[in-house]
């Protein structure tokens, strides 16, 4: 017998945050925080799977999920003044998924140079590490766990009133 299969996936993400910040360590060169927000996070995931066996007329399946709905978020901050006009930022947040179909976080961890350009407008640079594992609940067509990582560079632009 003569097999061929092919798989193609896809994933795509929307997260909005909303979070809010507590520092319990503030002095005029550092400062130390938690974080506890909402996030409105949509998915969607998508196989499409193609097989032939001995040169039969190939058969197609594609298989897609979906979900979206507001989630809890934690996190911690940090940042100090290395020297006037220049700082270190360090964030770190996790949101655990817990929904009708899915289990397992998403997690984030960035550390950042800031340099002040005006008043109210940094520059930076940085890495950022992003971590996504979710593992499907019920049994059914779509089963198994998913796992995203993403660690590199990021530039940054803020503006603060």
């Amino acid at each position: 017998y003569s097999a061929q299969a092919r798989l193609t996936t896809s994933f795509e993400s929307e997260v909005t945050r909303l979070g809010l910040g507590y520092s319990l360590l503030k002095t005029p060169t550092a400062e130390a925080g938690i974080l506890l927000g909402v996030q409105f996070t949509r998915y969607r995931l998508r196989f499409v799977g193609e097989g032939r066996i001995n040169n039969e007329p190939p058969e197609s399946r594609s298989v897609e999920e979906g979900d979206k709905g507001p989630l809890p978020t934690f996190g911690a901050y940090g940042s100090f003044t290395l020297a006037p006009g220049w700082s270190v930022q360090m964030q770190a947040d996790y949101l655990p998924v817990d929904s009708k179909r899915l289990r397992g976080g998403l997690g984030m961890a960035e550390l950042n140079l800031y340099r002040q350009l005006t008043t109210n407008l940094s520059a930076g640079v940085g890495v950022r590490h992003v971590q996504y594992k979710l593992d499907r609940k019920s049994s059914g067509e779509l089963s198994g766990t998913f796992e995203y990582r993403f660690a590199g560079p990021q530039v940054m632009l803020e503006l603060g009133f």
